[in-house]
């Protein structure tokens, strides 16, 4: 009564110019066949999820290089998730504000923090920069070496806006007084 899963190749056996056989070889698949299925799921949930939200959800390797990047990517910033996987995320950062972000990263996997947070500008894919507060998470495989970093933005554009507005308004009241 239990399913199981076969996997077959046949080709023919030869002899004189003629085929005089079949050889047939099978393999029984079935714990990959679930496994493959249980994958196929996970990975659907996890578009589902991410795929609702209006924060941006990227994983990175050790090298800081997009290995996932969730689809509000597309809404918010324009980049489909195929434009930036394989890419560096330095890529996307603010020319003023990348060394910091460099150093940040590297502090953080240096001093094996288990986070950061920051606020900085990325660019969307018509050339415009964005404000985003950011969230980062090392990863580490089970020996403990660094295996790359998980990262949650929001967009904050009108806040920091607001904020900006605000500031100047205070040092012209300060000013006038």
């Amino acid at each position: 009564g239990k399913e199981e899963w076969y996997e077959s190749y046949a080709g023919p056996v030869w002899r004189d110019g003629k085929v005089v056989a079949v050889n047939i070889t099978t393999l029984e698949i079935t714990e990959k066949t679930i496994t493959e299925e249980a994958l196929q799921e996970s990975n659907r949930l996890l578009e589902v999820v991410t795929g609702n939200m209006s924060d941006l959800v990227a994983i990175c390797d050790s090298d800081f290089v997009f290995t996932y990047v969730s689809p509000s990517y597309t809404h918010i910033l324009g980049y489909s998730p195929e434009d930036l996987l394989g890419k560096a995320i330095y890529e996307l950062a603010h020319e003023t504000e990348l060394a910091s972000i460099v150093q940040q990263l590297e502090d953080g996997r240096e001093k094996k923090l288990p986070g950061a947070f920051a606020v900085h500008r990325l660019r969307n894919k018509s050339g415009d920069y964005l404000w985003f507060e950011t969230k980062a998470k090392a990863l580490y495989d089970d020996e403990g070496k660094p295996m790359g970093a998980e990262f949650n933005l929001r967009e904050i554009t009108d806040r920091k806006k607001t904020e900006d507005l605000l500031q100047e308004s205070e040092e012209r009241y300060q000013a006038f007084f």
